[in-house]
């Protein structure tokens, strides 16, 4: 059990420090600039992974690869020195046995970890304790975190409309007061510990999917922005209620609120609940 347990260990904290990259499809009207911004990277960046110019002509259907944000190397040393430490007290194991193989950069074998490991491992039984309590009335539960939830959602709104009026910088996540769009939504929920992915396309991904109909206060609203309607997730805001949202505009250059109608309702490509 416990070299089961290191395998997964040893391949997670590879997988946590090695690059992340994203695939995207060419399609009719695609720039470089629009892929670029789409996905928080610079179209120098772009060029060199897939050894293209800027001047080259993209032709529909060509699969290029999108580089993602990495940690630091001094930042990823002290990642897998923790995940290390706490594995290896987990596994009653010297750190040693699984620093070994993680300061490689090539793929784990499985018999390469099984050989670092004593051939004879006891693993102590714990006995199962049953704690025996008098049974309570549940029922009030869910009406406190209906009461919690509400004071987070109040909490959320709060926090984005103190922003309003904030300058737009693409790729700004709150530093010297300027936002992005999905880096002001992501700077928001931070603030009431929920820590949601960076770009609004992967933000479109996380959370409990929320139909039109049943928006709350705080939900997460997406929008395809682009002139030609591409039908991917460029653009994020937070649902104040009273079919308005607050975002951070780019044709606006600041922090605003806007009405769920007429450009953003034909825009509109659905809503996320994060918890």
């Amino acid at each position: 059990m416990k070299k089961l347990l290191l395998l997964i260990v040893l391949f997670i904290i590879t997988g946590v420090t090695s690059n992340k990259i994203e695939l995207h499809t060419v399609t009719s009207g695609d720039t470089l600039y629009d892929i670029a911004r789409a996905n928080h990277t610079t179209i120098e960046k772009i060029c060199t992974m897939n050894n293209v110019k800027k001047e080259d002509v993209l032709r529909i259907g060509t699969v290029l690869k999108i580089p993602m944000q990495t940690i630091s190397r001094q930042e990823e040393a002290k990642t897998t020195q923790v995940l290390a430490q706490r594995a290896a007290q987990r596994l009653e194991i010297p750190t040693e046995h699984i620093l070994l193989h993680t300061n490689t950069k090539t793929t784990l074998k499985k018999k390469e970890i099984l050989n670092t490991l004593p051939k004879v491992v006891q693993v102590p039984k714990v006995p199962q304790v049953i704690q025996l309590t008098q049974s309570k009335d549940t029922s009030k539960k869910p009406v406190k975190k209906i009461v919690k939830h509400t004071k987070i959602r109040k909490s959320i709104i709060r926090v984005a409309k103190k922003k309003l009026g904030s300058r737009y910088v693409w790729g700004a996540t709150g530093k010297k007061n300027t936002f992005d769009c999905s880096g002001f939504t992501s700077y928001v929920y931070k603030k009431h510990g929920i820590h949601i992915p960076r770009t609004s396309r992967n933000q479109a991904k996380y959370g409990k999917y929320v139909k039109r109909d049943k928006l709350k206060k705080g939900d997460l609203v997406f929008f395809d922005t682009s002139k030609k309607r591409k039908g991917y997730v460029n653009h994020v805001g937070i649902y104040l209620g009273d079919n308005r949202f607050i975002h951070a505009s780019s044709a606006k250059k600041r922090v605003i609120v806007s009405k769920l109608n007429k450009f953003y309702a034909q825009r509109y490509k659905g809503a996320r609940r994060p918890s």
